[in-house]
């Protein structure tokens, strides 16, 4: 599943959400939860030099794709590029965030599988019973 949400600004800086996490949470709530490949653009709108500068995720979603990682059980690759798309730089995010902690650290990572069955289940049922409401006049 291809998700192309965006970073949503804030004044506060603490209370942005990042296009990394944004896309992870979409591709989780649509039950999506195999995540392979991750990418990152972006430029900076004041600064005509900003749009040839590669971006990176951030330290937060290091961390967010990480995890995501591990319970997938993939090194998801992260492509970094600059605003014009003239330079991409390929990595995953294990080479971006090495010995990251998270699931695996936990034991989580064992016991995911079968929970990921469960929420699959649980979800269907949920969309089923929506629809049947809705097909209720």
């Amino acid at each position: 599943m291809q998700q192309g949400p965006a970073n949503l600004e804030n004044a506060s800086s603490g209370l942005t959400i990042c296009a990394e996490a944004a896309a992870l949470s979409l591709a989780n709530s649509a039950g999506d939860l195999d995540i392979n490949a991750l990418a990152v653009v972006g430029f900076n709108f004041t600064d005509s030099a900003g749009a040839a500068r590669v971006i990176a995720p951030c330290g937060s979603c290091r961390q967010l794709i990480a995890e995501a990682a591990q319970l997938a059980n993939s090194d998801v690759r992260v492509l970094c590029c600059n605003g014009e798309l003239s330079r991409i730089v390929r990595s995953t995010i294990a080479e971006l965030l090495p010995n990251a902690f998270g699931p695996e650290n936990l034991g989580v990572n064992r016991q995911w599988p079968a929970l990921r069955e469960e929420l699959r289940a649980r979800a269907s049922e949920l969309v089923a019973l929506r629809k049947k409401r809705q097909s209720v006049p």
